[in-house]
C-alpha cells in the first residue's frame, strides 16, 4: 500500500478548518487533507493517526494465530503501538 510518508500532524488551516500535513516530505507536497465542519478537530486527529493505526494493525495481524512464547514480546510491542495510535486519534 502506498501513502504519503512521514509523521502526520494536525495544524490550523483556514479560519474554519484544520489541515493534516506530513512532516516528512517536501513542503510543496506535505498537505494530506483539509478538514472542516463541526467535528473538524476530531476528524483531523483521526486522519493524522491513520498511518500509525494502519501499521499497528498490520503488526497485530501477525499474531492472529496462536503465538509461541518467544513471540510475546513482539505482540506486546505491537499492542503498545496500537494503543499509542488510538490515543493520538483520540487526542490524548
Amino acid at each position: 500500500m502506498s501513502y504519503t510518508g512521514g509523521i502526520w500532524s494536525v495544524e490550523n488551516g483556514s479560519t474554519t478548518g484544520k489541515k493534516v500535513v506530513s512532516l516528512g516530505v517536501p513542503k510543496n507536497r506535505r498537505n494530506v487533507a483539509h478538514v472542516g465542519g463541526p467535528d473538524r478537530d476530531s476528524n483531523a486527529r483521526l486522519i493524522s493517526a491513520a498511518p500509525e493505526l494502519y501499521e499497528a494493525l498490520i503488526a497485530l495481524m501477525r499474531f492472529r494465530e496462536p503465538v509461541e512464547e518467544e513471540e510475546w514480546q513482539g505482540y506486546r510491542d505491537a499492542e503498545e503501538s496500537a494503543i499509542a495510535a488510538i490515543r493520538k486519534a483520540e487526542g490524548r
